[in-house]
């Protein structure tokens, strides 16, 4: 072990052993329960997203429809938190924050879950005649040559603006 040599007083873990697998739960349970709040700006001006524990608050469920929303407030030295109402909740109802306008990639691997019908979902398809070569024979599939389409291939292809020089990702949204 790599920490074996390393003295109790600077060990990361204090001096107790820790499995690979026992630091991806973690992490996994760590991503999935952090906020991205904003921090200092960036030399561009953008704010920078820094990923925050923020126990009780991340009990709050996820919606594009909030009733409550992070006010987040800097003193000298540290950062608050609070949850401020948008709207009446009346008793029983649930505190919705907007964890983001994402897509159902992101919500999976940041928070663990999915939007059914989430409007901010796409799927991008571009032609790659390469990659699509190489996927066929790791597959072990006998296919035509993907990377050198028949020319009445390469026009549809060309007029779904799927392959050629000006061809762009085509975004489909639920």
């Amino acid at each position: 072990c790599a920490l074996a040599s390393v003295k109790l007083d600077s060990h990361p873990f204090g001096g107790q052993e820790v499995y690979p697998s026992s630091l991806g739960w973690v992490m996994s349970a760590v991503s999935s329960r952090a906020f991205r709040l904003y921090g200092e700006k960036d030399h561009n001006g953008d704010r920078i997203h820094i990923p925050m524990m923020l126990p009780l608050i991340d009990m709050c469920n996820h919606s594009l429809n909030p009733n409550a929303r992070i006010l987040q407030e800097k003193d000298t030295d540290t950062m608050k938190m609070q949850v401020v109402a948008e709207t009446t909740i009346k008793e029983d109802d649930p505190l919705l924050l907007c964890y983001g306008c994402l897509n159902n990639d992101f919500f999976l691997l940041d928070y663990g879950f999915v939007i059914h019908s989430n409007p901010l979902d796409c799927i991008e398809l571009k032609y790659d005649g390469v990659l699509l070569d190489v996927v066929s024979t790791a597959a072990r599939v006998s296919s035509p040559n993907f990377s050198a389409p028949a020319p009445w291939q390469e026009l549809i292809l060309s007029q779904l603006n799927l392959s050629g020089v000006t061809s762009t990702l085509v975004r489909f949204y639920d």
